[in-house]
């Protein structure tokens, strides 16, 4: 195994501000809220400003494969504004069917 003394930035620049987050049982997705940080009242009520509160889901599978130079891909986003922040994303089953 190696060590890393530095270890890569493998997400890149984002602007995805997150507060807790949860991994699949086989580490190829990534569950991640994206809390609205600094958004100002003003913009809850604006349509012309899209929300940033809610989860973003990645694909993390390149980096669970080890593959060189992995790169962690937005595979959907459920963002919303209601002036809330989101705070963890946590895997639980209804009914017998997976759920965030």
């Amino acid at each position: 195994m190696k060590t890393l003394s530095h270890p890569p930035d493998l997400v890149g620049n984002t602007s995805l501000a997150s507060h807790g987050l949860s991994v699949s049982d086989d580490g190829n997705r990534l569950y991640v809220t994206s809390p609205a940080l600094g958004t100002p009242l003003a913009d809850l009520g604006n349509p012309n400003v899209s929300g940033t509160n809610g989860f973003v889901i990645l694909d993390t599978s390149e980096v669970q494969a080890r593959v060189p130079d992995p790169q962690i891909k937005v595979i959907s986003e459920y963002l919303f504004k209601d002036g809330s922040a989101a705070q963890h994303t946590i895997p639980v089953s209804i009914r017998g069917h997976s759920r965030i």
